[in-house]
């Protein structure tokens, strides 16, 4: 008996404690299906993007600076650039997250806008597959 509800509570607790990624991905979906107006979508968009720029602005500057004074040493600039592109997933994630975050700000009285958790959103788009690939795809055509 002592067993079973052990199992039991240990589902339970499977069941609320939903992985950041998952969750993420769960509540872009939700986002996505929010009906916004269209101006507003696109104000929040823009100034997710310019927040995440002022942000990210300093350390793209100081990671070029690297990049210039080391370009001729192979491994530090392979490695300045695969800091470049963590530091672009990150970006992607951010603008997203201010985006979210803008969005809830200006309809306090959507529930299900103000249900979404922005840090999971955060998350799983910094480390978001489909957009890694298209990093990866647009390097390598370029590169080569």
């Amino acid at each position: 008996m002592a067993k079973n509800l052990n199992i039991q509570n240990s589902n339970e607790l499977k069941n609320q404690n939903v992985s950041l990624w998952r969750k993420g991905k769960q509540d872009i979906k939700k986002y996505y299906e929010v009906k916004l107006k269209k101006s507003t979508s696109i104000k929040t968009f823009l100034f997710g993007i310019l927040l995440t720029i002022i942000l990210i602005l300093p350390i793209a500057l100081l990671l070029l600076q690297f990049f210039k004074a080391y370009i001729y040493n192979l491994n530090i600039v392979l490695f300045v650039v695969i800091l470049a592109l963590v530091l672009l997933w990150f970006c992607n994630g951010l603008s997203n997250y201010f985006t979210i975050k803008l969005t809830k700000i200006y309809f306090k009285e959507d529930n299900k806008l103000q249900g979404i958790d922005e840090v999971a959103v955060l998350f799983y788009e910094t480390l978001n597959p489909g957009f890694i690939l298209f990093t990866f795809f647009i390097l390598f055509i370029f590169v080569l």
